[in-house]
């Protein structure tokens, strides 16, 4: 997916997000919480709305990127306090860079 957008090619961002959504459902299913999905799903119109006010931003891609590879890692090695700590990274960092998308473009 680094490759993808890196390159520039036609979509790559649009199969960024696409990709993003679906890592992030596969792991509430895999965590088999109905709630925490439900949650997720119900706060993904909100999110959508990060691509209208600019989250194209390559450095924030690649961020997103890493942070996966390193949920993804902990996972596959089963070491669970690792994969938390990387989720919860990966949930604080966006969330402010988020934040400041949103503050930019508040009237």
């Amino acid at each position: 997916m680094a490759e993808l957008l890196l390159s520039g090619a036609e979509g790559g961002i649009a199969s960024f997000h696409k990709a993003d959504w679906e890592l992030h459902h596969a792991l509430f299913v895999a965590a088999q919480n109905r709630r925490l999905l439900a949650m997720r799903e119900g706060l993904q119109a909100q999110l959508d709305v990060l691509q209208v006010y600019g989250l194209r931003l390559e450095p924030l891609f690649i961020l997103s990127i890493e942070h996966h590879a390193a949920v993804l890692a902990a996972l596959t090695a089963r070491d669970w306090r690792t994969a938390e700590e990387a989720m919860s990274r990966h949930i604080v960092e966006m969330q402010a860079h988020a934040l400041a998308i949103f503050e930019r473009h508040d009237p």
